[in-house]
C-alpha cells in the first residue's frame, strides 16, 4: 500500500456546513482585489499549466486568471496562469466595478493582450493545515501533497484546492465568519 493509499484525499464533494465546521473549516470573506482573467478559446484548449509543482488542465471555456505583479512580461503565461472552472467562476466572480484607480502598467498589459478586470466576490470554506495533506483539485489529474502550513480551501462547487499562507493573508479577510 503507498502513502497516498493511507491518507485522507481531499476530492470535489459536496459539503455540508456541519461537515465542514467538524472538519475545522471556517468561512472568510474575500478581499476585493483586481483581478486580470480571459475566457480559453477553443483553439487554445485544452491548455495545460504547471502551477506549484502541479499539473493543472482547462478545457475550453474555462477562465483563466493571471498574476499582473509588477514586472511586464513577455506572454501571458508568463503571468503565471491559474484555471477557473466556468461553472465556479460564474458563481464566484463579478467583473470589475469601480473606476477609481487606473490599471497598472502590468494590469493593462494584460488587458492589452485581452484580459478583463474582475474580481472575487464569493467566501470560502478554508483551514490551515497543521499536517502534510493530500489534495486533487478539479484541474488535476491526481492528488497532490500539500504542506502544514498551507490553507486547504473548499469552494462554492466543493472544489478543494491550497494556497500559501501570505497568498490567503492577501486575499481573504482573516477574521472567520460565524455560522448560526
Amino acid at each position: 500500500m503507498t502513502a497516498i493509499d493511507q491518507k485522507k484525499v481531499y476530492v470535489q464533494q459536496h459539503w455540508t456546513n456541519q461537515a465542514l465546521e467538524a472538519d475545522g473549516f471556517r468561512t472568510y470573506l474575500s478581499v476585493k482585489r483586481l483581478t486580470m482573467v480571459r475566457l480559453l478559446p477553443v483553439y487554445e484548449a485544452p491548455k495545460t499549466i504547471e502551477s506549484d509543482g502541479e499539473t493543472l488542465t482547462a478545457e475550453a471555456g474555462y477562465w483563466i486568471a493571471y498574476v499582473a505583479g509588477e514586472v511586464l512580461k513577455n506572454t501571458l503565461d508568463d503571468y503565471d496562469p491559474r484555471p477557473i472552472d466556468p461553472d465556479v467562476f460564474a458563481d464566484t466572480y463579478r467583473a470589475w466595478d469601480e473606476a477609481s484607480a487606473p490599471l497598472s502598467l502590468t494590469q493593462a498589459h494584460l488587458q492589452q493582450l485581452g484580459c478583463q478586470p474582475y474580481y472575487k466576490f464569493a467566501s470560502v470554506w478554508a483551514k490551515n493545515l497543521s499536517t502534510d495533506t493530500w489534495i486533487q483539485g478539479m484541474e488535476s489529474d491526481e492528488p497532490v501533497l500539500t504542506p502544514a502550513g498551507a490553507w486547504l480551501l473548499i469552494g462554492t462547487d466543493g472544489e478543494p484546492w491550497s494556497v500559501t499562507d501570505a497568498w490567503f493573508q492577501t486575499h481573504y479577510i482573516t477574521t472567520s465568519v460565524t455560522h448560526g
